[in-house]
């Protein structure tokens, strides 16, 4: 394992740099995954239900998300500071926009398509188990075009299995809300505000360590 990269040298992303990935990423990936299951429920017999749009159980999925959320976004951090060899420091103004963007956008893409369409549709014919692996599999196997490596691979897959997990045996089962959140809190801790955190924690245990080596003796 290489060592960790320092957060206090480690390179900062602007909007600016956030705009070259997204300005591709949203018409080519979040928008497919997003309009397929929509089309699907307009056009075909296959329900909203179906595919983790529901309602049922709303208050009792937001709870168990803001339990959830935070220490899986936390993990998600703690497995990219331990086993990822890259590290970009989003600024405050980036880590606004690329939170917003996994939070607004790409969780609910993912979750409607992984855990709703695929998940939800196949265990209709399959049944929950085979369901679940097939769509845990084809949601690591997914990443793999990113170039993050099969250590990142993994932590991804055994994340979309549990994100898989939690909807199949979420409150009332079946919702894609509870899912959404946990994801979106994890893509957060993975790429936006949890190496940002950090490094704000960093730089100010920085500058405390200086005040005090630099502290006149009385």
């Amino acid at each position: 394992m290489s060592e960790r990269p320092s957060l206090l040298s480690a390179a900062r992303s602007t909007p600016r740099d956030s705009w070259r990935w997204i300005r591709w990423d949203l018409p080519l990936r979040v928008l497919p995954l997003l309009l397929v299951p929509v089309l699907l429920v307009g056009l075909t017999p296959l329900s909203a239900r179906t595919i983790g749009l529901t309602t049922d159980h709303l208050q009792a999925q937001i709870t168990l998300g803001a339990l959830l959320g935070p220490p899986f976004g936390w993990l998600a951090w703690w497995f990219r500071r331990r086993y990822m060899r890259f590290l970009v420091v989003p600024t405050d103004a980036d880590n606004i926009l690329q939170s917003f963007y996994y939070v607004v956008l790409n969780a609910p893409a993912e979750e409607l398509f992984f855990r709703g369409l695929l998940l939800g549709w196949l265990q209709t014919h399959t049944g929950a188990p085979v369901a679940w692996l097939v769509s845990t599999l084809v949601f690591g196997l997914y990443h793999f075009p990113a170039g993050w490596g099969w250590r990142a691979v993994a932590g991804v897959t055994v994340g979309g299995g549990f994100f898989g997990a939690l909807f199949l045996l979420g409150p009332g089962g079946g919702s894609a809300v509870l899912p959404m959140l946990v994801h979106a809190c994890g893509t957060c801790g993975f790429l936006s505000f949890g190496p940002w955190a950090a490094f704000r924690l960093a730089v100010r245990r920085n500058a405390r360590r200086g005040q005090q080596l630099f502290r006149p003796n009385p």
